[in-house]
């Protein structure tokens, strides 16, 4: 896989008139991500996937990839959104 991580599979889509919704991370272990680096997603209008990416206070949103995460890691997070 290359490029930012998603999730896929969402049972439903979003509205169409909401420009995005969000994913909340609430915990992060083990992962191989650059101490100020924070994970962030969004699900997009009219979608049924979720981009994931990292947000750092300096240099704005980047791709959150495979190699950022780890055998042993483990996130836990919340997506909300509406249908």
């Amino acid at each position: 896989m290359s490029g930012g991580l998603q999730l896929t599979g969402f049972p439903f889509t979003t509205n169409t008139s909401q420009a995005r919704s969000s994913v909340t991370f609430s915990y992060g272990g083990g992962l191989s991500i650059t101490a100020g680096l924070t994970p962030v997603g969004y699900i997009a209008a009219n979608a049924t996937t979720a981009s994931l990416a990292m947000w750092s206070a300096t240099t704005g949103v980047g791709a959150f990839t495979t190699t950022q995460l780890s055998a042993d890691g483990d996130m836990m997070f919340d997506i909300q959104y509406q249908v």
